[in-house]
């Protein structure tokens, strides 16, 4: 089992590979973005992963996102784009197949 000191620890450098994620995501985005900010800002989480849970990781990963924004979406035309031919059977598809991963998760869970 991991002492106080340990656990202390990676909180730590989870906390610091948060807020170096967060901060990378929010000036890479915005008016006047760091373009480069935004290819590195998964490191931190990266590099943390293998030593803390994966609820962890997951965690780290979720809260450093909201800071990722799109500031503008300028339609240049007004014609049919991808997305409004085929975004509602790319989303249901996309539900379909979280369904049948969490279904397999929970067949392994139950038949091992």
């Amino acid at each position: 089992m991991a002492s106080y000191i340990d656990r202390t620890k990676m909180a730590m450098g989870a906390i610091c590979a948060l807020l170096a994620s967060s901060g990378m995501l929010f000036f890479g985005t915005g008016l006047h973005p760091v373009w480069w900010l935004i290819w590195l800002a998964a490191l931190p989480v990266l590099l943390r992963a293998p030593r803390i849970s994966g609820l962890a990781a997951f965690g780290i990963a979720s809260l450093s996102c909201p800071f990722a924004l799109v500031t503008a979406a300028v339609p240049v035309r007004h014609d049919a784009t991808l997305y409004t031919r085929y975004g509602d059977w790319f989303a249901w598809l996309d539900v379909g197949a979280l369904m049948a991963m969490l279904g397999g998760l929970i067949f392994k869970r139950v038949a091992l």
